[in-house]
């Protein structure tokens, strides 16, 4: 954060109980009624493969943890103060953890303290006496998101062998999809410059 602003975020002294409430309005669950889907939406229920054990709930490998754990860039840890490379240095071969993931796997649970984060306040702009100017950071266990990367992996993988993703469907996969859209927009508005013509957004139309 240090390097995003440029200076020390200073210490929140916003009373507490003003925080919590503001924060409560904030993130409080909003009523809604669930309908029917739509005819277009595809039912993936009715198409989804009955058996994907083979694939997707194998106990978790050495090698997958390390992979996994190779990526990680060595960001704050959780209230545990364990970091990736902590996590690294300890245990290099990703025995043990692999260990602890299957075990969690397999049970289909984890540990409670994974699911517990510290969070701190980072000010944004503005007046420091203003609520609406500082946004929460979670700082949660380095080991959970580790755990919670690898199931992704493996998710991900599974759908996108079996084509159960929207093809427009590009931020968050195994390739670099959003290159794909970028230059898509791009080359349209090259090709409209070109014309001296005007390029039209989806959201610009009316149905």
């Amino acid at each position: 954060m240090q390097r995003v602003l440029g200076e020390t975020s200073p210490y929140c002294q916003i009373d507490g109980n003003v925080l919590t409430e503001h924060f409560k309005k904030v993130y409080a669950k909003s009523d809604f009624s669930v309908s029917d889907a739509p005819a277009a939406v595809p039912d993936f229920a009715a198409t989804m493969p009955p058996d994907v054990s083979e694939e997707v709930l194998p106990p978790i490998t050495p090698s997958e943890v390390q992979q996994r754990l190779q990526k990680a860039s060595n960001t704050a840890p959780g209230s545990d103060g364990v970091t990736y490379s902590d996590l690294r240095r300890e245990d290099p071969g990703c025995h043990v953890l692999a260990k602890i993931f299957s075990r969690c796997w397999n049970e289909r649970k984890t540990q409670v303290q994974w699911k517990i984060s510290t969070t701190v306040l980072i000010h944004k702009k503005g007046d420091v006496s203003d609520v609406t100017n500082w946004r929460p950071l979670a700082l949660s266990s380095t080991i959970s998101k580790l755990f919670a990367a690898i199931v992704a992996d493996r998710t991900s993988l599974w759908a996108e062998r079996l084509n159960l993703l929207s093809p427009e469907q590009k931020g968050f996969r195994t390739f670099e999809g959003c290159y794909e859209h970028n230059f898509i927009v791009q080359t349209a508005i090259d090709d409209a410059r070109r014309r001296g013509g005007q390029c039209l957004t989806l959201t610009s139309l009316e149905y």
